[in-house]
């Protein structure tokens, strides 16, 4: 397995502004000399060497300046990737390119990323690897930056990690047994079996009692690990649903109440989201929640109006949507018969959480009729959109991952204004596109501005996209140092690509050397490495001596 990991806030406790003028390389603030002074997460020394013994490799993927990352990944004795900022798909992938034997395992889906903020979980949507959302700290106010989403909780969740941790033995928990570790629902449906939910919220009352709410599945926009079940959730509404697919629905949910750690706090009643007279399918939660096996007492505790207009997914705001819930949504005790509620405790299950609105509706009607615990459980929790790397061939404008709601099938689409984007309605179709198109949709999403200088004099050619695929390496390089903007021929642009091919001979491959040479350009070459990156490379190939040397008298201080 290839791990991604975060450094700062994931490996060593750093997250405090203290130490930003170090992470950002600034003069005078050097982390080298305070190396022993580095705060190291308790468990990382002993994870990563437990992880290196069972066969994983490790890659620190950080947004720090590689004068800070360098030095530390040195006594964890692992190798680094430093981006200039999260989610940085386009450098981790160049990375990651130079290296077959990591990206073997990413094309394998063999890979997670593993990370304290929003910025890591996106980063690993955005290629399709498992997420592991790590919170081994407090969160204080003096450590939150609203940017990288340090000390936010909720957006971290909604942001639809695979997983969710506080230390690092639960990590590998994970690794180890990754499928029967994933949300309850989502295990079902690749035959296993689990009790964990997302843990969105828990709420303590005065009088000792309680409201909970918990998600089952993550219900993705865009780009996500392969387990995300948007398309479960589609198929909720199909009138062609198999007795299977909702069997395996309601073995999730069963799973997760049955076990002894939510059974034991003793339910009065089981309920749900009763449908609207306008639902498709007819009874679409009842003939789910008459397959959940319990043994709490099912009722009807909820209905909605029979003359409900409209639609709560109508409602943009979240004001509009209590409103709408306010005016149609309400109690109605067991058979009508004006049940006391008063002590009692229900669990209520409903399809999906968006903003909260409906679930928090629903704990205040109970709590208003006495109701002393209140555990709301929804299927599916809709995460925050991650857009993949694919642009509109027609428009240029970003194609986003759909799931068509009758059959949960998926295609990119660039959304028109009538379905609240601003595309052009150009869709291609994800399972039909062949090998070559998706290279070369991927080729000119990611390379944009190398693209369209590569394709000035060839687009005309009858196998032109071949040739883009083929080139992908020139396009990459036309793009990352504007070539053929400063006058770079074909003859430059190969050149280039030579002294690449030496340097992850020469270089890359050599993790001691890979640790070392751009910090090494930077001290004794007169270019600038961030803007010449070629002359850096080239200085180094022609002076491997020296930064031998260099990494010797490193060693030895």
């Amino acid at each position: 397995m290839l791990i991604l990991i975060d450094l700062d806030g994931t490996l060593i406790s750093t997250v405090h502004p203290t130490w930003k003028p170090y992470k950002d390389g600034q003069d005078g603030f050097s982390i080298e000399p305070h190396l022993d002074k580095v705060p190291i997460v308790s468990g990382a020394m002993e994870f990563i060497a437990s992880r290196k013994a069972k066969g994983d490799k490790i890659l620190v993927v950080s947004d720090s300046h590689f004068r800070y990352v360098n030095p530390i990944c040195k006594l964890f004795r692992v190798d680094n990737v430093s981006l200039a900022d999260k989610p940085n798909t386009t450098k981790l992938i160049e990375y990651l390119n130079t290296h077959a034997d990591l990206k073997n395992e990413l094309d394998a889906g063999n890979c997670v990323v593993i990370g304290d903020t929003k910025l890591d979980i996106e980063l690993g949507r955005h290629i399709g690897a498992m997420t592991i959302w790590f919170l081994p700290y407090k969160i204080t106010d003096d450590i939150k930056d609203e940017r990288d989403g340090i000390g936010d909780e909720m957006v971290s969740k909604k942001m639809g990690p695979t997983f969710a941790a506080k230390t690092f033995a639960e990590i590998e928990t994970f690794l180890d047994a990754p499928l029967s570790n994933l949300y309850t629902i989502e295990a079902a449906f690749v035959g296993q079996t689990s009790t964990r939910a997302i843990r969105l919220n828990d709420n303590r009352y005065a009088d000792g009692s309680y409201a909970c709410i918990r998600c089952l599945a993550r219900q993705e926009q865009g780009a996500c690990d392969r387990y995300g079940r948007a398309d479960k959730y589609y198929m909720m509404s199909n009138p062609e649903r198999t007795q299977d697919f909702l069997e395996t629905l309601a073995t999730g949910i069963s799973n997760y109440i049955n076990q002894p750690a939510i059974d034991q706090q003793g339910w009065d009643y089981f309920t749900y989201l009763t449908d609207k007279r306008t639902t498709v399918p007819p009874n679409k939660m009842k003939e789910l929640f008459d397959l959940v096996e319990t043994s709490v007492q099912k009722v009807q505790l909820l209905k909605w109006d029979d003359n409900v207009q409209g639609s709560l997914r109508e409602q943009n705001l979240y004001r509009d949507r209590q409103a709408f819930l306010q005016k149609y949504l309400s109690i109605e005790c067991p058979g009508g018969t004006g049940v006391d509620l008063t002590g009692k405790s229900v669990i209520v299950l409903d399809d999906q959480y968006t903003t909260g609105a409906t679930a928090w509706h629903v704990i205040r009607k109970l709590k208003e009729q006495g109701v002393k615990n209140v555990l709301f459980l929804a299927m599916f929790q809709m995460v925050l959109p991650v857009n993949d790397d694919v642009v509109c061939p027609r428009c240029g404008k970003p194609m986003l991952i759909k799931i068509r709601r009758s059959d949960g099938h998926r295609f990119y689409s660039c959304t028109p204004p009538e379905y609240r984007g601003n595309g052009c309605g150009y869709t291609l179709d994800m399972d039909v596109m062949s090998e070559q198109n998706r290279r070369y949709f991927l080729i000119q999403s990611q390379y944009k501005w190398g693209f369209d200088k590569f394709k000035e004099g060839r687009e005309q050619l009858p196998n032109f996209k071949q040739i883009v695929v083929d080139s992908e390496d020139k396009i990459k390089l036309i793009d990352k140092m504007g070539m053929y903007n400063h006058g770079g021929s074909d003859d430059d642009i190969n050149e280039m690509l030579e002294i690449i091919r030496k340097g992850e001979e020469l270089i890359f491959n050599n993790p001691e050397r890979n640790a070392c040479w751009e910090e090494f350009v930077v001290e004794h070459s007169h270019c600038d490495y961030w803007d010449s990156y070629g002359y850096s490379l080239e200085y180094v190939i022609n002076n491997l001596d020296e930064l031998d040397t260099y990494i010797k008298e490193h060693k030895n201080e």
